[in-house]
C-alpha cells in the first residue's frame, strides 16, 4: 500500500489495474486549461478547444492569445459554453 501522500490512513482505497492501492482523494479537483493557441477563431482551432472543454469536463480555460480583439473573445466564450469571460 501506498502511503506518505498527504492523506490520512483511514482515506478509502481505489484499486488501480497495476495492483497498487491508492487514496481517493477528499477534496473536489479543479480541471483547467490553459492554452496558448494562435487563430482561436478559426474553426479548425475553435472545434478542438471545443471538444476538449466537452470532453475533459473543463471548468475555466484560459486562452493566450493577444491578437484577438474583445468582440471576438465574447464570441469565443459564448461558442464554448462559459459563463465569464476576463480579458
Amino acid at each position: 500500500m501506498v502511503y506518505g501522500l498527504g492523506f490520512p490512513r483511514t482515506t478509502p482505497y481505489n484499486q488501480v489495474s497495476w495492483g497498487h492501492k491508492i487514496p481517493s482523494p477528499s477534496y473536489p479537483m479543479f480541471k483547467a486549461l490553459c492554452w496558448n493557441i494562435r487563430g482561436v477563431t478559426r474553426v479548425l482551432n475553435l472545434r478542438r478547444l471545443k471538444k476538449l472543454v466537452k470532453i475533459h469536463s473543463l471548468q475555466t480555460v484560459t486562452i493566450c492569445e493577444p491578437k484577438v480583439d474583445l468582440g471576438n473573445m465574447d464570441s469565443v466564450r459564448l461558442k464554448l459554453g462559459m459563463d465569464l469571460s476576463i480579458s
